[in-house]
């Protein structure tokens, strides 16, 4: 593995996985809905354009480097942008149809996170 393969390993992970994470957390918060239909598609409501518009902009971005003289820059910015794309069809498409179809149902948000936002709001000094 070259230099241009080990770079682009180490970056694979945290682009491939960030906005899956981003609608399977608005999944578990998207508060009152009756059934796993109506979560998946409030979790895309709640973060489903800025996991868009994240996307669309780092997409931009790495289509400069595309014209660039090096080679590795010429590589990662096909690498980043192919990444980003085919991660973006599976935030907004693939995951929350499989969260529709066999997501969990009776979700009451994440533990522990009540706790957490009363410990920020008593140090901000509000009661």
């Amino acid at each position: 593995m070259g230099v241009i393969e080990a770079v682009c390993t180490m970056v694979l992970v945290g682009l491939s996985l960030d906005y899956v994470l981003h609608v399977a957390g608005a999944y578990v918060r998207t508060p009152e809905a009756s059934g796993r239909r109506e979560r998946a598609k409030g979790a895309l409501r709640a973060v489903g354009l800025s996991v868009v518009s994240g996307a669309s902009t780092t997409v931009g971005a790495a289509a400069f480097l595309l014209g660039c003289t090096l080679t590795f820059f010429t590589k990662f910015g096909l690498f980043v942008a192919w990444t980003l794309t085919s991660s973006l069809v599976q935030a907004v498409v693939v995951f929350p149809a499989m969260c529709a179809v066999w997501g969990p149902e009776n979700v009451g948000g994440i533990e522990g996170e009540d706790e957490e936002e009363e410990e920020w709001t008593q140090a901000d000094g509000e009661e």
